[in-house]
């Protein structure tokens, strides 16, 4: 609907497509098995892999517009938005990766596994965008959606009034970040992290049922020996 073009959500499925099952193999080829907490990959990717190729084609357009030839467009495409493509997906897949460190098998298959999604959807948003560009018809220049209108006006919007606030009332600005970060450190000792993990299923679901049995019989108990 904001492009006029479905090649657009074709070109993005498969560029996300292929770099889930890159982070996948990848992570099953160094881990073997992997946990459930792999699971929240594929959208991560896809998340990345559609910010990047919004990103470049909503360039490619406004270049198109500027009266550019669809080789110019796409090279100052690239040289522009490309590097700032790269850098937020470095600081993403920076952070994926630094979870690598936590001794806990099912982060570091998540982290792995994100980390290496991150890098591959970059990698194919500034190959295959690129040579969708070049093969597929330009995109329409004019903005005659309603829902690109509307999008547009109120990011416009937003923009306009975070920049008037911050700097018509800057030291206000920075002093209540400041009280958020002093409010932040005083509550967190206070954080609580619920470890009881049967207690989040129903009643009488089985897991929940066999804890409470476990539980209630042998409590004080350090061990279990289960002979068959």
């Amino acid at each position: 609907a904001l492009f006029q073009r479905f090649s657009i959500v074709v070109v993005t499925a498969v560029i996300g497509l292929i770099a889930i099952l890159w982070s996948i193999a990848i992570a099953s080829l160094v881990f073997g098995r992997l946990s459930v907490l792999v699971a929240a990959v594929p959208l991560v990717v896809m998340v990345i892999s559609t910010s990047d190729v919004v990103h470049l084609a909503t360039a490619y357009r406004l270049a198109l517009g500027r009266g550019l030839g669809r080789t110019d467009a796409i090279l100052k495409v690239m040289s522009e938005v490309g590097g700032a493509c790269l850098l937020t997906s470095v600081t993403t897949f920076v952070g994926f990766i630094s979870l690598m460190a936590i001794p806990a098998p099912s982060t570091r298959h998540l982290a792995l596994a994100a980390a290496v999604g991150v890098a591959s959807a970059l990698l194919l948003a500034v190959t295959l965008a690129p040579i969708a560009f070049s093969l597929l018809p330009p995109l329409p220049i004019q903005q005659s959606s309603r829902l690109v209108r509307m999008s547009n006006g109120f990011m416009e919007t937003v923009v306009s009034w975070c920049r008037r606030i911050s700097l018509d009332y800057s030291w206000a600005v920075v002093a209540l970040c400041g009280l958020l970060f002093v409010a932040s450190l005083v509550s967190l000792p206070r954080m609580h992290v619920d470890i009881d993990y049967a207690r989040r299923f129903r009643g009488q679901h089985p897991l929940r049922t066999s804890m409470e049995f476990f539980n209630s019989k042998l409590s004080g108990s350090t061990s279990v020996e289960v002979f068959l």
